[in-house]
């Protein structure tokens, strides 16, 4: 304001004027009549006076109106700046998160989500972005973190079709789970609008699939995995109806057999590929029969196991089992179905505590080894 302190004196002084020509002067000169020019005289001083005044006026507080448009455009630069350097951290922490060895990993997962923490302006990550992190984080095995940004991705956006169900299906593979709070997500999910394209009712029924897979409600999963199969070509509803029913106390190996059948020829479950559906195919038919044992052994060539391990390199990636051992050797009370069983978990399964530990043994290995052997 210092610039203007000329102008400010010359609008007080001419204010003074002003008053005296109005007040002090005019009473008195009131005892005789004033002539017409001291009229003409006063009307000119009023009116370049009242203009000074308001010019003045105006300036100075436009001058106002400006310092405080450039003292607000300097704190959004400031508060940008401070964004776009935790913005810079957090792609560093993204890097770092990349190069991160193992025994790294947990922390740099952990500084990562503080920093998005720290941001202010939270759609600077967008939903996508965070459940994309989210999926690295789980295929290094931090499920905790996957599951924390996948609450975030949510947080942004409760209408993101994508991010509730994404959540859904980390939170199904909490070693306890939430059933409460999955059923919750689940309904509310189906309530959506979004759920009526193909894509994301697949997604969803696939979902609620495995969900009622891992909490011991089979007959609920094959109904999902089931609405699936008719409007998809993918290799997950066929898995899951058919390993929903092999949990299934209740159904016997014809029933399996005979839902099995009126699979299209061309589906995935005819998938001939080694690295698909073929081993469980071959699996669930020498459970079905055990003549067929020798063929499903005899796909475990050094060949396809290199391929397999090159393809099932993760927990991520392979088929999910819940603790399914369990219940085959309840169900069935045969050593050559468990080791059926125990065969495929070794190269493609994951998520089966006591299967974990059997494959362990040294003695179990050895028996799968001398089955594959003797197949080939």
């Amino acid at each position: 304001m210092k610039k203007y302190s000329t102008l400010i004196y010359c609008v007080v002084i001419n204010s003074f004027i002003l008053a005296f020509v109005l007040w002090v002067y005019p009473n008195k000169l009131f005892t005789t009549v004033p002539e017409e020019n001291w009229w003409t005289a006063l009307s000119i001083i009023t009116t370049i006076s009242f203009g000074v005044i308001a010019v003045g006026i105006t300036i100075i507080f436009r001058e106002r109106s400006q310092k405080e448009q450039i003292d607000n455009l300097v704190e959004r630069i400031a508060k940008n700046e401070n964004e776009n350097l935790r913005i810079n951290e957090i792609i560093s922490g993204i890097i770092e998160v990349q190069n991160a060895t193992e025994n790294q990993s947990e922390k740099v997962w952990n500084d990562l989500l503080g920093k998005i923490n720290k941001l202010d302006n939270k759609s600077i990550i967008s939903p996508f972005t965070l459940r994309t992190w989210s999926t690295i984080a789980w295929k290094q095995g931090h499920l905790k973190y996957t599951i924390l940004l996948r609450e975030k991705a949510l947080s942004l956006d409760e209408n993101d079709f994508r991010s509730r169900i994404m959540l859904c299906s980390a939170l199904t593979y909490e070693k306890t789970v939430d059933k409460k709070r999955i059923e919750y997500l689940l309904d509310k999910t189906n309530q959506m609008d979004s759920i009526n394209s193909n894509d994301n009712f697949e997604h969803y029924n696939n979902i609620r699939g495995l969900f009622h897979l891992r909490v011991g409600e089979y007959k609920e999963a094959q109904s999902c995995f089931l609405n699936n199969c008719e409007i998809t070509q993918q290799t997950w509803p066929f898995k899951g109806v058919i390993v929903s029913m092999l949990f299934d106390k209740s159904i016997s190996n014809e029933e399996i057999k005979n839902k099995i059948e009126p699979f299209d020829k061309t589906s995935k479950w005819y998938d001939d590929s080694i690295i698909d559906t073929r081993p469980l195919r071959l699996m669930i038919s020498a459970i079905i029969d055990k003549t067929k044992s020798t063929e499903f052994y005899s796909i475990f060539t050094p060949k396809n196991i290199a391929e397999i391990i090159k393809k099932y390199d993760s927990d991520f990636v392979k088929s999910k089992f819940f603790n399914g051992y369990e219940i085959i050797q309840s169900k069935y009370n045969d050593y050559e179905i468990d080791l059926l069983y125990l065969t495929y978990y070794y190269f493609f399964g994951a998520f089966d505590e006591k299967a974990d530990k059997e494959i362990n043994k040294t003695h179990v290995i050895e028996k799968i080894n001398k089955m594959i052997k003797n197949a080939l």
